[in-house]
């Protein structure tokens, strides 16, 4: 019976030494088996079988890990056989053929995608809320009005509601259809908000408008302001 110094210094021997590490043993092992298993001579304990059921929860779990750190920043091998095989054919074309040039067949389906109204809404919704940083320092301002004065609206400029396909910055929260859009004048010229308001007057709705400068200072006094939405929403 081997002694625990002598098993230790076989351990320490197999990893300093260890055929696994030499890349010419690894290369001529992994074709062999290649070969064992097209021969049939070799079967993998996955065949028809998951990790899991193979080798049991721990170590399957193990096992992917391990994957997935080898494979990190790597094609998958089946992916890249396959795409090489549709390239040689003729089925797909590479990315070089179509930069800066319009995909044909691309563009007819994203164009009869765009007339489904549930994903153009949500479209619309998810790239206003990343492309803007929302609320603005101006609806900020008004936001607390709104809140310190008990006024019936409430904030949906981040996107979360549409009146044919635009989105306004406040609406009313006793069901009418009135919706209030606060905007400086450097952004917004004045045929902005005509066009703004026969917009929304399409749909049904009525919309006030409040103007700003870039120090987020509104034109109108905060008493014109609540009275003018008070009348806005009894007439």
């Amino acid at each position: 019976m081997h002694t625990r110094e002598w098993r230790e210094k076989q351990s320490e021997k197999m990893r300093n030494n260890n055929p696994m590490k030499n890349p010419a043993i690894v290369e001529k092992m992994s074709k062999t088996m290649e070969r064992l298993y097209r021969e049939g001579k070799l079967v993998s304990p996955l065949k028809e079988k998951k990790y899991i059921e193979a080798y049991g929860a721990e170590k399957a779990e193990s096992i992917k890990e391990k994957i997935s750190k080898a494979m990190k920043g790597k094609p998958n091998p089946k992916t890249s056989k396959v795409l090489k095989k549709l390239y040689a054919e003729g089925k797909i074309k590479p990315y070089s053929h179509w930069k800066g040039k319009k995909n044909p067949g691309h563009a007819k389906f994203m164009k009869q995608h765009w007339q489904n109204s549930e994903y153009r809404e949500r479209t619309i919704k998810a790239q206003m809320r990343r492309l803007f940083k929302r609320p603005t320092s101006l609806e900020k301002r008004f936001i607390k009005l709104i809140k310190n004065h008990n006024l019936p609206f409430a904030y949906c400029g981040n996107g979360s509601l549409l009146v044919g396909w635009k989105n306004p910055d406040f609406y009313e929260t006793n069901g009418k259809k009135i919706c209030i859009e606060v905007a400086n004048h450097y952004h917004h010229p004045y045929p902005w908000a005509e066009k703004r308001i026969q917009h929304f007057a399409k749909f049904g709705w009525k919309c006030l408008i409040f103007f700003g400068d870039k120090k987020n200072k509104f034109d109108l006094p905060k008493k014109e302001i609540i009275e003018k939405i008070r009348g806005f929403v009894d007439g």
